[in-house]
């Protein structure tokens, strides 16, 4: 198995995302809270020098992985959280919004929802990963390299094929996605179909 993979996908055969440095994103989260090195080590149960070595880069082990992005996975708590989720879920426009680190669902446009076979009151938290098509796969798979997790606003367009699934449908078209920060420093990615 590919060591940035995880578990297999009963779908498709596709793994869960692959595994991204942390590092930078868990700074983010630190400067943004106003945690120091120490204090998040404190929290997190290692030493002042582990936290240091993530940021720059280094992996941490899967078990330290696992409460690193429980930190900074994507859950919109604030009141300028809920109002761009709100804003999403009005819009005319098929909009869906997911956690940059686990893909999880966070909120759907109405169009959106009326396009899935589940409603999305079923489907918030739900890994959207186990949808991927394989050009979202590849595309995943490019986005550290390129430096997406480096910048607040990345942007990707790019062509997917169709897939229908017992929860939502994918439509061949082109696809767009940008990264967004939320107010306490963890980020999403807004998809649209266009």
């Amino acid at each position: 198995m590919d060591e940035h993979l995880s578990e297999a996908d009963p779908h498709l055969g596709l793994s869960l995302p692959p595994r991204i440095n942390v590092g930078g994103a868990l700074r983010r989260w630190r400067v943004l809270n106003s945690l120091s090195q120490d204090a998040l080590a404190a929290h997190l149960g290692v030493s002042q020098v582990t936290i240091s070595r993530w940021e720059k880069g280094w992996a941490p082990a899967s078990a330290h992985e696992k409460n690193i992005r429980a930190l900074i996975e994507a859950k919109p708590t604030t009141a300028s959280d809920h109002a761009l989720a709100n804003l999403i879920e009005t819009s005319t426009e098929p909009y869906f919004l997911i956690c940059d680190i686990s893909h999880n669902l966070l909120a759907a446009s109405r169009k959106r929802a009326l396009e899935w076979h589940q409603p999305v009151s079923d489907l918030i938290g739900t890994c959207f990963w186990r949808f991927a098509t394989e050009e979202i796969d590849q595309v995943e798979r490019a986005l550290e390299p390129s430096g997406w997790f480096d910048h607040p606003h990345s942007e990707r367009q790019f062509f997917t094929s169709s897939a229908d699934y017992d929860e939502i449908k994918i439509f061949e078209g082109q696809r767009k996605v940008v990264r967004i920060p939320l107010s306490d420093g963890r980020f999403a990615r807004l998809v649209n179909d266009h």
